[in-house]
């Protein structure tokens, strides 16, 4: 279930059923990859994945915010604390990770839908101890991408998102059909931020003959309240939570060892994770060029 690049990092392509990829996504996975191959080993730990759209609203915060990375952004990416479902391409090592932990997070005795009040939208927030300050994901039922937000500010860990001429052009297209997240009314807002088009094979050219740097350590950071960060910092809010949890005894101590790096090898598995959150496609390829 991995794409092996020439460095040999490997990495999985998750796309929902309405994503169409440009024709060069993989040309430019490529291109980031060997970035990330040259990067610090503090970088590369750090990297979570990356994304072929890019980051337009700030949909952890309620209501939604319009965003870009602006002009402080002279690159053709830049790493964001917020994780990607549309497009997404995780490398293995931290998508396993995620397996472990979404599998025991979504345990029902985190989840019982009698905690806590309803939000603006109707969601629940399942356990408050889970809570991230101020985060609108703390409301969300339903969604995966709820529980890699928790997983990744817990770890301190970054997407690469790509930057590209202009903020409508990416590397996959959204079709927006209606679905379990994508529906007219309560989430047809969403529409307004979708990549309206592909990037060409001379827009991808272009950015891997102008990209500045040979790694990812240059690179402008963001965190998960859309601010510029350090990854030193975000690590240290990352042990902070994970610290408050292991206080609190079993079983969140339980889930803060799946957290904890390096990762306790004695904690198991509570469950398999529930394909209605995380059974995905994934594209294999394999290059030993």
């Amino acid at each position: 279930m991995c794409i092996r690049d020439s460095n040999k990092v490997d990495a999985i392509a998750v796309f929902e059923d309405d994503i169409l990829p440009s024709g060069g996504w993989f040309l430019w996975t490529s291109f980031i990859l060997s970035k990330h191959a040259k990067s610090t080993r503090e970088m590369k730990d750090s990297i979570l994945g990356l994304s072929l759209s890019n980051l337009q609203i700030n949909e952890l915060k309620f209501p939604f915010e319009t965003w870009s990375p602006g002009i402080m952004v002279q690159d053709y990416y830049h790493l964001h604390q917020t994780p990607s479902s549309w497009g997404s391409i995780f490398l293995c090592r931290p998508w396993q990770e995620f397996r472990e932990y979404a599998a025991a997070r979504m345990d029902p005795i985190f989840e019982n839908e009698e905690i806590g009040g309803v939000s603006l939208e109707g969601g629940r927030p399942g356990d408050p101890n889970f809570h991230i300050q101020e985060l609108h994901s703390n409301w969300w039922s339903g969604s995966w991408k709820k529980y890699m937000v928790e997983f990744g500010y817990a770890k301190g860990m970054v997407t690469v998102y790509p930057n590209l001429k202009r903020q409508n052009i990416g590397l996959v297209l959204s079709l927006a059909r209606n679905g379990e997240h994508m529906k007219e009314g309560k989430h047809g807002r969403n529409r307004a931020f979708q990549v309206t088009e592909l990037a060409s094979f001379p827009d991808i050219l272009d950015a891997i003959h102008f990209s500045k740097a040979a790694t990812l350590n240059g690179a402008i950071l963001f965190d998960i309240y859309f601010q510029t960060s350090t990854l030193k910092r975000m690590k240290q809010n990352g042990v902070k939570y994970i610290e408050s949890l292991q206080r609190k005894g079993p079983p969140y101590s339980e889930i803060a060892s799946l957290l904890s790096f390096p990762r306790n090898p004695n904690i198991a598995m509570r469950k398999e994770p529930s394909h209605r959150y995380l059974g995905y496609n994934c594209l294999l390829y394999t290059s030993d060029a």
